[in-house]
């Protein structure tokens, strides 16, 4: 089995792995098309996740309830809720719209507050202020990217034992389309981990 060959079949497997992992979404702004980076999304009320640096999360078990409940949040945005179903059908992308904030008048008065006084009705509103989350699944997302861009790549085997010229040259051919579209769309590398 040739080098090539080997190569090939180890990148097809890391992509099955890949694919059984989760499935993959991307959050975007609508207006811009630009990645929203460290949104909040909760999954059936029960899982937390946080987009990476690229607006990607990953959801586990996307193959089995496809009626899962998936929340999407980010500060200066409207609030989303999709099933999976309805977001294979946007190619898991979805597009967050930005949202205006009106807020109500501010009064500061011109006297100090009474410290203890003001801890006191801090520690009144406790229970509804502060929910208890110990209930909750707490998932870490977290995605590293490398990439190489090569200028010129060029690949030629001179001989080889075991092959005929045609071989030879049926090889090399295959090896200078294989560098032309490393050239044209060079690899990325993703190291994704999803902790619990």
């Amino acid at each position: 089995m040739s080098i090539f060959m080997k190569n090939l079949y180890f990148l097809i497997s890391i992509c099955c792995i890949y694919a059984s992992y989760g499935q993959s979404v991307k959050i975007i702004d609508a207006q811009t098309q630009k990645a929203i980076s460290f949104a909040n999304i909760i999954i059936d009320d029960a899982e937390n996740l946080i987009s990476n640096d690229e607006g990607y999360f990953a959801i586990p078990d996307a193959k089995g309830n496809r009626d899962k409940v998936i929340t999407v949040s980010y500060i200066g945005y409207d609030s989303q809720k999709f099933t999976l179903e309805e977001l294979s059908k946007q190619n898991f992308v979805i597009q967050l719209i930005p949202a205006n904030y009106t807020l109500q008048e501010v009064i500061v008065p011109n006297k100090r507050p009474d410290p203890l006084q003001l801890m006191a009705e801090v520690n009144k509103r406790l229970n509804a202020n502060y929910r208890n989350t110990s209930t909750f699944k707490k998932t870490v997302f977290y995605r590293e990217s490398n990439s190489f861009k090569p200028k010129k790549l060029e690949f030629e085997i001179d001989k080889s034992s075991g092959f005929t010229k045609n071989q030879l040259a049926k090889t090399n051919a295959d090896l200078k389309a294989f560098s032309k579209s490393m050239i044209v769309s060079p690899p990325k590398q993703y190291t994704d981990v999803l902790a619990n």
